[in-house]
């Protein structure tokens, strides 16, 4: 692991800081009722930002213990509004901090059920961006979509394999980066534990300092899975890629601390080189890159504006 990930990814959390990002203008909340096998009735919710005569939309979805309001949504909306192009930065289940629920990586039928919304129905183009845990949903959706509009769909630095990508962030050197995501997660806990009677309680959740163990105290018993390898197992976008039913893209930083190289690059994407291409960056770290990133995927440089040319005209 070269140093250099860890120093984008941490660079992040201070820009953050530095130079936070702003909401945008002529934003408006977005609800859309679903329906969960357990669980029964669920709302989504998310901030739609519609670009008048434009019947594109692009679908931004946030990482492990992120939500709608996550920096580099925030940046990608504000790209895409300037290119005159509308958006849904979606929250997925419970990461409004509603208490409603909260999610796991195979959660992709939320997706096609928030693509479902009659507030979307005027879009005729779709496409869907997701980072990190979001990116995996995104392309699983995609492997089971039915929505004909979608014309594409875009992952960043996000594991084909959860098994792999877990025990790497579980590793001791790797505890600040649990830390940060448990802050988010027992935040969507605690906002559940007056509605439901939880498998465990959360004094009991806070105890935990892998991400194995968060899994199997509150994704397996909500979920119904046998244990947490069972959830990896089901789960995983891997083994269903050759099934994608819309071109994907994968971009992915060799040094990338949090989603280990090992879990993207291995006997998953090669089978599934005719569907999603896969791109490796040399320089950034986890969700994040040089402000002048130039892999290959369009004339103009930076992240966004490198998705967003190839989003268009997606070639795998």
């Amino acid at each position: 692991m070269s140093f250099s990930g860890h120093a984008w990814t941490l660079w992040q959390a201070v820009d953050r800081r530095l130079s936070p990002s702003t909401p945008l203008d002529f934003e408006e909340a977005w609800r859309q009722a679903i329906v969960d096998p357990l669980a029964g009735p669920l709302e989504l919710t998310g901030r739609l930002r519609r670009v008048p005569e434009d019947r594109r939309l692009v679908v931004l979805v946030h990482g492990l213990g992120g939500c709608s309001e996550s920096s580099y949504l925030l940046r990608f909306a504000a790209f895409l509004a300037a290119q005159g192009v509308s958006s849904l930065r979606l929250n997925l289940r419970g990461a409004d901090r509603s208490g409603k629920d909260f999610y796991h990586a195979g959660l992709s039928d939320d997706l096609e059920q928030a693509l479902a919304s009659p507030d979307l129905r005027h879009f005729d183009t779709v496409y869907t961006v997701g980072f990190s845990l979001g990116g995996h949903i995104v392309l699983r959706h995609a492997t089971h979509n039915r929505d004909p509009r979608l014309r594409a769909a875009a992952a960043v630095c996000s594991p084909l394999d959860l098994s792999v990508s877990g025990a790497d962030l579980d590793r001791p050197m790797h505890w600040l980066y649990r830390r940060y995501l448990f802050s988010g997660l027992l935040d969507m806990y605690a906002a559940m534990q007056p509605a439901y009677e939880l498998a465990h309680s959360l004094d009991e959740v806070r105890q935990v300092s892998t991400l194995r163990q968060w899994d199997s105290m509150t994704v397996v018993p909500r979920f119904g899975f046998a244990s947490a390898d069972d959830y990896y197992r089901r789960a995983s976008v891997g083994p269903l890629l050759p099934q994608l039913e819309v071109p994907a893209l994968l971009l992915a930083s060799r040094w990338d601390p949090m989603v280990s190289a090992r879990s993207i690059d291995n006997p998953y994407a090669e089978a599934a080189a005719d569907q999603l291409r896969v791109v490796w960056s040399q320089r950034g770290g986890h969700v994040s890159f040089p402000r002048h990133l130039d892999v290959g995927l369009g004339p103009q440089a930076g992240l966004e504006a490198q998705l967003w040319s190839w989003l268009q005209e997606p070639q795998v």
